[in-house]
């Protein structure tokens, strides 16, 4: 078994390493057609290879960073846990492989064999280019050290038992519809924002990348009212959506406590002044990053803890 030299030739699935820089749960999970390999060696993920074609004329971008089918995968995962309990952060490599094998059942039936020629590729020389007399390094080498799984010398993963709730994930992932481009653009956001904060040095970037997946859920909601027969829904109108799904108490417009951050962190000069650094406190990406793995658990597939409604009931009663 080798890997495809590129799409050109006609894949079936796309591997990709999982770095130490993640938190993982400490289970491989399966679904009906993917996989997140998890070992102590290295983890990885293999999806099936799709097109993700774009119906938009203007479209077009060269930081696309996961095919949709991934984002699908990791954001089940994600997703899925209880904050309450545990913690994940999905963190791929920044380059996939491609192969080509017949559906799930002979993916299982070679997932040892993909995990060696990954530490066959990994700890590889890279490729001799004959037509320019030279050795082209392979793509990890140019990755620190300390970058790269434990099977080529990185640091341990950070592995959690109980991490994700399997019965969850399974529903997340069946009801993600990857056409549903709003969706993933919140959801992809979530999960680079979760990325960013392994590096404190980047929090401001990550707090900002959150904001942008809030975003995305104000106007899925938005959609959904419009759905629903609310004409011209209003931020508050979103509010009380949220309010109602949770069991929460009103208090303003749409996640009104992160206004002002916003505008104070995207924009250098506003109408509160000017500062050197962007104003944000790091609780603002742990809390509202809490708040959107639980909105968007609904948004996808209609899940909602039952421990919010019994929170209201022991507050009114």
């Amino acid at each position: 078994m080798e890997f495809l030299n590129s799409r050109k030739d006609k894949p079936s699935h796309v591997v990709r390493v999982l770095l130490p820089f993640g938190v993982y749960p400490k289970e491989t999970v399966s679904t009906d057609d993917s996989i997140l390999f998890i070992s102590d060696e290295i983890c990885f993920s293999i999806v099936p290879y799709s097109e993700d074609e774009v119906d938009n004329e203007i479209y077009y971008s060269e930081v696309e960073w996961a095919f949709f089918n991934e984002i699908k995968l990791y954001s089940s995962v994600l997703l899925c846990v209880d904050r309450d309990i545990n913690y994940l952060r999905i963190y791929p490599f920044r380059y996939p492989h491609y192969i080509k094998l017949n559906g799930l059942k002979e993916v299982v039936e070679n997932i040892e064999s993909i995990k060696s020629l990954l530490e066959k590729t990994i700890k590889s020389k890279g490729k001799w280019i004959k037509e320019h007399n030279f050795r082209a390094g392979n793509i990890y080498q140019y990755s620190k050290e300390n970058f790269l799984p434990p099977i080529s010398g990185g640091p341990e993963y950070d592995l959690r038992a109980n991490a994700i709730r399997p019965e969850l994930q399974k529903l997340l992932y069946s009801k993600f519809d990857t056409s549903d481009h709003l969706m993933l653009r919140g959801v992809s956001t979530l999960i680079r924002s979760a990325m960013l904060s392994a590096h404190l040095h980047f929090m401001e970037e990550a707090i900002n990348t959150t904001f942008i997946s809030l975003e995305a859920s104000f106007r899925i909601v938005l959609k959904r009212l419009e759905k629903n027969g609310k004409k011209c829904p209003s931020s508050r109108d979103a509010a009380q959506y949220i309010a109602d799904v949770f069991y929460l108490k009103v208090t303003g417009k749409y996640f009104e406590e992160y206004y002002e951050s916003r505008i104070m962190s995207y924009h250098p000069e506003s109408r509160f002044g000017i500062f050197p650094h962007a104003p944000l406190m790091v609780d603002d990406h742990y809390h509202l990053f809490d708040d959107l793995l639980e909105l968007y658990c609904f948004l996808i597939c209609g899940y909602v803890d039952p421990k919010h409604k019994e929170r209201y009931e022991k507050y009114v009663t």
